[in-house]
């Protein structure tokens, strides 16, 4: 999951403490730094406002979303969007979101979750993982596999998604505990060879924690 296209091969430690560090240097970038998480009770009803929404909708702070379903239930979604800044994140989590995603059909209120750097890491927080598969199958059946050398760094409960246009790009989210746990399990991932035995490509990685607003004064909190 942790692929770089630059890294053929099975690195040493070295090239891969290098790609992980490129890789996580790359988390307060503007991009693929919104997870918006949310229920529905019907996903082809919802589905088609959705669609009729964006095409009325005006682009906003928000943009270049991707939907992406549950994999074991295709009434939990996810979005996957762009945001320029913790203030544009925390106005969506806010009622912004509104405006591009239908609430009618909603089950429950969308939960969102922001990007931060690795020193921004608070109690609760997520590790997202946003990459290309190209045998999902086999991906599946590796990841399952190697289930225990996230558990001992204690990344825990994945939760797995799927693009509702390309089943091949695949998000995956999880519980962590410690980011310099997970920045090891990151460089132990990619000297294992697994994300080259699966066919993963190139992947934006990053820590995330959920935004909201009390009495206008910024809250993160775990979910």
């Amino acid at each position: 999951m942790t692929h770089n296209k630059a890294l053929s091969h099975t690195p040493t430690q070295v090239e891969a403490e290098q790609a992980v560090k490129a890789l996580l240097a790359r988390a307060t970038e503007p991009s693929e730094n919104l997870v918006t998480r949310f229920t529905v009770a019907q996903y082809v009803e919802w589905r088609a406002r959705y669609d009729e929404l964006q095409q009325e909708h005006e682009p906003g702070t928000v943009t270049k979303p991707t939907v992406f379903y549950d994999i074991t239930d295709e009434t939990s979604l996810a979005i996957l969007a762009d945001v320029p800044d913790l203030a544009s994140a925390r106005a969506w989590a806010q009622g912004g979101w509104r405006e591009a995603l239908p609430a009618e059909g909603l089950e429950t209120p969308p939960v969102v979750h922001v990007g931060v750097a690795p020193d921004q890491v608070t109690p609760g927080a997520r590790l997202g993982a946003h990459f290309t598969v190209y045998d999902y199958p086999r991906w599946h059946q590796l990841f399952g596999e190697m289930e225990g050398s996230r558990v001992r760094s204690r990344i825990t409960d994945p939760q797995v998604f799927r693009a509702a246009e390309d089943g091949s790009d695949v998000l995956v989210l999880w519980s962590i505990e410690d980011a310099e746990l997970v920045r090891s399990w990151l460089v132990e991932d990619l000297m294992t060879g697994y994300p080259a035995a699966t066919g993963a490509g190139s992947a934006v990685a990053r820590f995330f924690v959920e935004v909201a607003a009390e009495d206008g004064q910024e809250v993160r909190r775990g979910n």
